[in-house]
């Protein structure tokens, strides 16, 4: 794990319990690596652990108590009672239930959680439930650090970019930070990162630091590994495919970390 998310989980851990920030972190990075590899399922499963991880965070911060058993749905519960002392807001403790209740209960209603025969795992059910998430730390990290909005944008990119630390864009053109990247983890890399997965292969001489006969080479190689593929323009741009963007995600990104 990188100096990046330890520091924040250490943050945390003077706030609330340190565990229970640590699976925080780790939920919502996990999240976020299933839905880049585009595993729609998991990243719905893992919405559940998440949830069940930043309901008990929000109560400790409002009650002063730890719960390592409650569910999101009993803590919601004790969030909205009246009649019970609060130390946060009403509207926060109102927006964060509403939030917090829908994706809990989204991912199981869809099916994520229970073989569905009218649902299953999508990209769109999987992109509600990631930006619901990020809605939900964002705000968690609003209340309990008291920050601007935004250095608790900066936190949050700082947790993806932890599990994707491998390219940085300036004036549009983007850079594998690696400097001993091969170049098909080049290819692979900038495809991956790129809209849709897609490249004009003009574009990937431009963006790597690679000769152009190492790029040809890099190319003729994964497209007979069926890492990525050519378009229907007379192969004039480069996809990558699904199981390209598990090789990154498995064996390139933990080796490229910095």
């Amino acid at each position: 794990m990188k100096p990046q998310k330890e520091n924040l989980i250490k943050e945390l851990s003077q706030i609330i319990d340190g565990s229970l920030g640590r699976q925080l972190v780790e939920s919502y990075s996990e999240m976020q690596r299933r839905f880049l590899l585009q595993d729609w399922k998991p990243t719905e499963l893992d919405g559940g652990q998440f949830c069940e991880s930043i309901a008990r965070a929000f109560y400790q911060l409002d009650s002063g108590h730890i719960t390592n058993s409650q569910l999101p749905g009993e803590i919601i519960s004790k969030l909205l009672d009246k009649s019970s002392p609060h130390r946060l807001d009403v509207k926060d403790r109102s927006h964060f239930s509403k939030t917090l209740s829908l994706v809990y209960k989204f991912r199981s209603d869809r099916g994520a959680i229970h073989i569905s025969p009218r649902y299953s795992a999508n990209h769109l059910d999987a992109t509600l439930l990631i930006y619901g998430v990020k809605w939900l730390l964002s705000d968690f990290l609003r209340i309990s650090m008291q920050e601007k909005p935004e250095k608790i944008a900066e936190l949050i990119e700082a947790i993806i970019e932890i599990e994707t630390p491998l390219i940085h864009t300036a004036d549009g053109i983007p850079l594998v930070l690696d400097y001993k990247v091969r170049p098909l983890e080049e290819v692979l890399v900038q495809l991956f990162f790129a809209k849709d997965g897609k490249l004009p292969k003009k574009k990937l001489y431009e963006y790597t630091k690679q000769g152009t006969t190492a790029i040809n080479g890099a190319v003729a190689w994964l497209i007979k590994k069926r890492l990525i593929r050519k378009l229907n323009d007379q192969g004039k741009s480069l996809m990558i495919t699904p199981t390209g963007r598990k090789f990154v995600i498995k064996n390139i990104s933990p080796k490229l970390e910095l």
